[in-house]
């Protein structure tokens, strides 16, 4: 896994949820490249960001990222304030402007 993703697990999730939350991005990323969906470093920033730390929310979108991966981008990224941009391509320690390549 991304020294970025774990370390957001780390900083997301008490101690006693973090290896269950590695295990579900774990299986996510496995799901993904058997599906062959999109950049999956992307989406599982964007399925952890979803989940801000809650364990049943992290699976409700990794869930939600297997059907379609596309979907997660979008809420993530665009999020419900207009006008606001995320680009999760980059990992979480590297913020940049948006639409900045990782």
């Amino acid at each position: 896994m991304e020294a970025d993703i774990d370390a957001k697990i780390d900083d997301d999730f008490p101690p006693a949820r973090r290896d269950e939350a590695r295990a579900i991005l774990g299986q996510l990323d496995t799901d993904l490249t058997d599906l062959g969906g999109g950049d999956h470093r992307r989406v599982l920033r964007c399925v952890l960001h979803l989940a801000r730390g809650d364990i049943g929310r992290l699976h409700v979108f990794s869930d939600e990222a297997r059907k379609d991966w596309r979907d997660v981008i979008v809420w993530a990224e665009l999020g419900d304030v207009p006008g606001t941009y995320r680009n999760f391509r980059r990992p979480f320690s590297k913020p940049g402007p948006p639409g900045a390549e990782a």
